[in-house]
């Protein structure tokens, strides 16, 4: 999405004045699928986001992907809206 992709852009000028800045990149799904399934989704959420950064000129090493599955939901998975919030990836700028 372009808001993904302007965030990700504002976050690798960060990343680039800051050589020594790490990022943890946590992705997320809702419940829907079976665990195993989720983890795969979740890691291939944060993946994404990685190799757009590395593609971007961010050394691979300074960024770690890991994939939680339905672990620690946002929103009701119950409802549309809450499995939507619980699909997502959260970064986590570490200096």
């Amino acid at each position: 999405q372009p808001s993904s992709r302007a965030y990700l852009d504002k976050l690798f000028r960060l990343m680039r004045e800051d050589m020594r800045s790490r990022l943890l990149i946590e992705g997320f799904t809702d419940n829907r699928g079976t665990n195993e399934e989720n983890r795969q989704l979740s890691r291939e959420r944060a993946r994404t986001v990685k190799t757009y950064l590395v593609d971007a000129g961010i050394a691979s090493w300074r960024l770690l992907i890991v994939g939680h599955g339905a672990k620690l939901p946002l929103g009701n998975n119950n409802t549309q809206e809450g499995r939507q919030k619980n699909r997502r990836v959260e970064l986590h700028l570490i200096r």
